[in-house]
């Protein structure tokens, strides 16, 4: 099994558990918006979402969803909301980023240096 379907088991095992009794996979997937079929492929491993299921089920669970389909949630939420910002906003964190490799590749160039010294 993958994460992503260990995670959408689990999930439906809680979502049981809150309704309060037991449900159905059918039940579980009108929840989330999905047929029932694609729903069992996503959970036994066959199938990944596309990119709006995918969508649907980060909406639905969060970061939780985002760690799930392999991704990290503060790199997906800029890639998400980067059209959303202003260009000097677009500048300043592509200016931060571009100062944190430099300063990632100092760093690496002091520890060489420092290793074949000794």
């Amino acid at each position: 099994m993958s994460i992503l379907s260990d995670f959408l088991n689990r999930k439906f095992v809680e979502w049981q558990a809150k309704e309060g009794r037991r449900k159905t996979i059918d039940h579980y997937a009108a929840f989330i918006g999905v047929s029932r079929p694609l729903l069992s492929m996503w959970m036994s491993g066959t199938k990944n979402p596309g990119p709006e299921n995918k969508k649907r089920l980060i909406a639905l669970y969060g970061d939780e969803a985002v760690v799930a389909f392999g991704e990290d949630p503060d790199l997906y939420a800029l890639q998400q909301n980067w059209n959303l910002m202003t260009p000097e906003k677009r500048r300043k964190l592509r200016a931060e980023s571009d100062e944190n490799a430099k300063q990632n590749i100092e760093r690496s160039s002091k520890k060489r240096r420092i290793s074949t010294t000794e």
